[in-house]
């Protein structure tokens, strides 16, 4: 008899220890979108055409941010959606900061082109670059014509090394829709292409693989 009771005991022990683990696991569908320069510009740079904003992974030429979004589709096998501007920005790095600057002195979003049912995902990868320390305009309208309110909502970023610093708390703050995760990812523009082992530790110790 005492035996039994022991084993049961031990049992529901088990149960009790292993069921929070169990329950914060990700097991809803999900899905990654991510706003990236390269492909939002007026020229389409070729696989020798590799700078500032974009890298080649495994033999194609992504954006920087597109990489880790390319990476994050193979860790979780998550649907992708790619935020397209419905303007293209200028060809030189140049234009694009003088477009950039102008888009966040004026009110108002910038057109984009991507359109998603969020109705089918419970956790959402959201993508950018920063921008002079900012959320890319293009971002801040998919916000905009997207409730996520109900949605868990991880944010991966690159930048650049003076970025790296309290902007982080900003831009939890800035996206007020939905409930942020407060652990962002983020790694510097150049280096995403190297970011794997960094990424696959932030997304166990977020429980998403």
């Amino acid at each position: 008899m005492k035996t039994k009771l022991f084993r049961r005991l031990c049992f529901v022990t088990l149960i009790a220890f292993f069921t929070p683990a169990l329950f914060a696991e990700n097991t809803g569908k999900s899905l990654i979108v991510y706003f990236t320069l390269y492909g939002n510009q007026q020229r389409q740079p070729t696989d020798a055409d590799t700078g500032a904003s974009r890298t080649v992974y495994k033999g194609s030429v992504y954006g920087n941010t597109e990489t880790l979004a390319v990476m994050l589709k193979e860790f979780t096998k998550a649907d992708t959606l790619k935020i397209s501007t419905s303007k293209k920005y200028g060809r030189s790095l140049s234009e694009v900061k003088t477009e950039v600057q102008k888009e966040f002195q004026q009110d108002g979003n910038v057109s984009i082109t991507a359109k998603v049912d969020l109705s089918a995902y419970d956790t959402v990868y959201l993508g950018f670059p920063v921008w002079e320390d900012k959320i890319p305009k293009a971002v801040e309208t998919f916000l905009a014509e997207n409730d996520l309110s109900e949605k868990k909502v991880f944010m991966f970023t690159t930048g650049t090394p003076q970025s790296m610093g309290a902007h982080l708390d900003v831009l939890r703050k800035s996206i007020t829709s939905c409930k942020v995760n407060a652990n962002v990812f983020y790694t510097q523009g150049d280096r995403a292409i190297n970011a794997r082992a960094k990424l696959t530790r932030w997304l166990k110790d977020n429980r998403l693989m």
